[in-house]
């Protein structure tokens, strides 16, 4: 659990693909010394999302979930199918980690991006504000939150959300991109 936590943190700063996945590699390594093998499946099926191997990320993914009843898998599998397009699927597996971990800022987070999907904006409002509040130095939820407002033609709340975001982590680039995007 440790482990998971620290590599999820980690994780959440980076925002460069190919970092990412050595990051995801060395903790598969860590994940394998201390033969934890719910934080293999884990890491194997976001590796697989990452890289768009589906098929088997899928066939990954279906076999943790029958062996574990583990949070974190299940939400590596939410992330997994809202990529896929899975929103209502994803929306269900976020819902039901949430309800047992309600702190769980990562899932609370994909609440609010996938209830932006099914076009849930006061759902996806809430979740996004919810998972900053969980943690304050989580620049994800305003991001996505930001997204929410321009979806909704709400540029200026899009803009604060999005220098929000840049308050926190200035390296953001999607942040600034989006920003420069509404002021053009």
């Amino acid at each position: 659990m440790k482990l998971f936590n620290e590599y999820i943190e980690r994780f959440s700063r980076i925002y460069i693909k190919e970092d990412q996945i050595k990051l995801i590699d060395s903790y598969l390594l860590l994940a394998q010394i201390y033969n934890d093998k719910r934080l293999e499946y884990y890491l194997l099926i976001t590796k697989m999302t990452y890289k768009e191997d589906y098929i088997n990320a899928n066939s990954l993914a279906k076999e943790a979930l029958d062996k574990y009843d583990c949070y974190y898998i299940k939400h590596g599998v939410a992330v997994l199918y809202a990529l896929q397009g899975k929103t209502k699927i994803a929306y269900d597996m976020f819902k039901e980690i949430v309800k047992e971990r309600p702190n769980f800022k990562y899932s609370v987070n994909g609440i609010g991006i996938v209830a932006r999907e099914l076009k849930k904006y006061k759902e996806s409002e809430k979740a996004c504000l919810e998972a900053a509040e969980l943690d304050s130095e989580f620049v994800h939820p305003w991001v996505n939150l930001g997204d929410l407002f321009l979806d909704m033609n709400e540029k200026e709340k899009a803009i604060k959300a999005y220098q929000k975001a840049l308050e926190i982590d200035e390296n953001m680039l999607e942040a600034k991109e989006k920003i420069e995007q509404i002021k053009k």
